[in-house]
């Protein structure tokens, strides 16, 4: 395992954005490699795979925290306040953009960088 997670990085590296969004390279541990699988263009060929895996992670990140909130009683953000409610696509777009936007969030890891912009898009004030 550890000689996988170097290779697949160094694909996500000196891939172009088409290598970056391959089934075998759904390797997720910064903000950008999600917000490359988030960003992808609906005519890309692994648009379907690319997708589906961001929406999992982002309801996968949406279910830990409303778990986390239950315990805490308190939820770190607030998106079922959010008016107009935000669909998978839009969340999923919004991050991507706000990765590309903010340079210092790009390494951040990926769980870390999405509760980050969650909490900025979505405050619970």
């Amino acid at each position: 395992m550890r000689t996988v997670v170097p290779i697949a990085l160094a694909a996500l590296i000196a891939g172009s954005p088409a290598k970056a969004a391959e089934p075998e390279t759904f390797m997720i541990d910064t903000a950008t490699d999600l917000a490359r699988l988030c960003a992808i263009a609906p005519d890309h060929p692994n648009y379907m795979p690319a997708i589906h895996f961001c929406h999992g992670y982002l309801i996968g990140m949406h279910h830990f925290q409303a778990a986390l909130a239950a315990e805490l009683a308190e939820p770190f953000y607030c998106a079922e306040t959010a008016q107009p409610q935000p669909t998978r696509n839009t969340a999923a777009a919004d991050f991507s953009a706000w990765v590309a936007a903010n340079p210092k969030a790009a390494e951040m890891e990926a769980l870390d960088a999405l509760i980050t912009w969650a909490i900025a898009a979505y405050p619970c004030s």
